[in-house]
């Protein structure tokens, strides 16, 4: 069972095994663990000045800051905050 399926399950309140699963909630380990400051931490106010391939660079690299944290905590789902913003 993935740790997508076993999160599913406990949000269906269904009967499961072994540990329970769980996600970063508050905590911001970023900067502790990778050296990057958390995407919901960083200031977007230019967004809209940048090229498509600067935004894509920003975008690969909050994705990576997400899936480097699961993988590290054996987190079972991600809480993405809703960077960035429109201005």
């Amino acid at each position: 069972m993935t740790e997508r399926e076993r999160f599913l399950k406990t949000l269906k309140r269904e009967k499961l095994e072994g540990h329970v699963p769980h996600f970063e909630l508050v905590f911001f380990l970023t900067m502790e663990t990778f050296g990057k400051v958390h995407p919901s931490h960083r200031h977007y106010s230019q967004w809209n000045q940048s090229n498509a391939k600067e935004k894509e660079a920003h975008l690969r690299d909050m994705a990576y800051c997400y899936t480097e944290i699961v993988k590290r905590y054996h987190h079972s789902g991600i809480f993405v905050h809703p960077q960035p913003r429109r201005f």
